[in-house]
């Protein structure tokens, strides 16, 4: 696999600050390598650049366990399993799957909660949960207005990355639900 323009890496932090579901860097490395180079290009929902600064300085800013939880879960319905791996990453992805729902709170206002819900319904249309995830979208619909503003550099960038990819997916549910 190639690296992604933004590695996750290079700052020596260790991975499994964002998630407790693996500790295991080399997993999280190709999972989120997999979300940036298959899902991402399609689905923009957040800034990769910011995401992988904040991700690897452990900074809250535009990184969170919720959203790193959410991505990991739709990168683990990517991964192609090699002899041996038959039904790991499916159940990693579960794990990912329930760790992200049992975070996410329809009023959390930040905007990697709302990122995350958006990441979760491309996670339940991928399973065909169609109903789960219109509600997943919704919920990131509505919360884009109540989203905290913050005094930083690329608030306003990552916002409109967000508002953009969220509507895009509210027209393709419109076209094709789900």
């Amino acid at each position: 696999y190639e690296a992604s323009d933004h590695e996750m890496g290079g700052i020596g932090a260790p991975k499994s600050f964002w998630t407790k579901v693996t500790t295991d860097t080399s997993i999280l490395d190709h999972l989120l390598q997999l979300y940036f180079a298959w899902i991402h290009p399609i689905h923009t929902l957040f800034s990769e650049a910011r995401f992988s600064d904040s991700y690897g300085r452990q900074n809250e800013t535009y990184c969170s366990s919720v959203l790193v939880d959410s991505v990991c879960a739709l990168a683990c319905s990517l991964h192609t399993a090699v002899y041996g791996e038959e039904g790991i990453y499916e159940r990693l992805g579960a794990r990912f799957s329930d760790a992200a729902r049992k975070a996410l709170e329809p009023d959390d206002s930040r905007l990697t909660t709302i990122q995350a819900f958006a990441v979760m319904h491309l996670v339940d249309c991928a399973h065909g949960n169609a109903l789960r995830a219109v509600a997943y979208l919704k919920v990131a619909t509505l919360g884009l207005p109540r989203a905290v503003y913050q005094e930083n550099e690329g608030f306003v960038e990552s916002w409109k990355a967000t508002f953009g990819g969220i509507r895009n997916l509210n027209v393709l549910v419109k076209i094709s639900f789900c």
